[in-house]
């Protein structure tokens, strides 16, 4: 018979201690994962390694068929793509036209300044790119806002994420689930939501980081 007529062979299932075994080793790996990110260990590595320890749990390699590639494909060219706006005037012109509002004595205008610009990066290149975009700004801070600027950034743009659904890769995720079980969601249909629900909470996780 030949090789291509063969019947593919069916995977012996595993007993009751070999799963035991793996439930336990992908607990454990996931535990230590954390502790490694707690210790601010290398995030990179630290992930490469759980996941190849997984790989070698469950004994196949269908969990690396069962990477999400178009999901990858697009953090890496976002990256790529902010990677030559900040070689570009682009960044320092945003900067330069908000920077009035965020330098100013009064907290409202100065959190409320730094807001709006996180607001409107997320809107255009999405949460990740917008921490690239911001964060070699924050060093040059002075007034009010010094003293937590870091802290609001990741609210902020933590939140803002939420604007559209392709905002964060967790909104293009479930989109992407979503259309694959028959049930697509809009642009307009998710913006008419997520856009008020993530001022209101904005506003609020911002005044209290301000109040506190």
């Amino acid at each position: 018979v030949a090789d291509n007529d063969r019947a593919p062979t069916t995977p012996k299932p595993k007993s009751a201690t070999a799963r035991n075994v793996e439930s336990i080793g992908i607990g454990v790996t996931l535990v230590l994962m954390y502790v490694a990110f707690l210790a601010n260990l290398p995030m990179g590595w630290t992930t490469m390694t759980a996941a190849i320890i997984l790989v070698v749990l469950e004994r196949s390699a269908q969990g690396v068929y069962d990477i999400d590639w178009q999901i990858l494909i697009y953090i890496i060219g976002m990256f790529v793509v902010i990677s030559g706006i900040n070689k570009s005037p682009l960044t320092n012109v945003s900067w330069n036209l908000i920077q009035p509002l965020v330098l100013s004595a009064n907290p409202l205008f100065s959190v409320g300044g730094f807001c709006l610009l996180v607001i409107v990066l997320s809107f255009v290149f999405t949460s990740i790119p917008t921490v690239l975009l911001v964060s070699p700004h924050l060093e040059d801070l002075t007034g009010p806002m010094r003293p937590y600027s870091w802290y609001l950034l990741a609210l902020s743009v933590t939140l803002c994420g939420n604007l559209t659904i392709f905002g964060s890769v967790a909104g293009v995720i479930a989109s992407q689930k979503a259309e694959a079980a028959g049930e697509s969601i809009g642009f307009m249909q998710w913006f008419k939501f997520a856009f008020p629900s993530t001022l209101l909470i904005l506003a609020l996780g911002a005044t209290l980081l301000v109040i506190i």
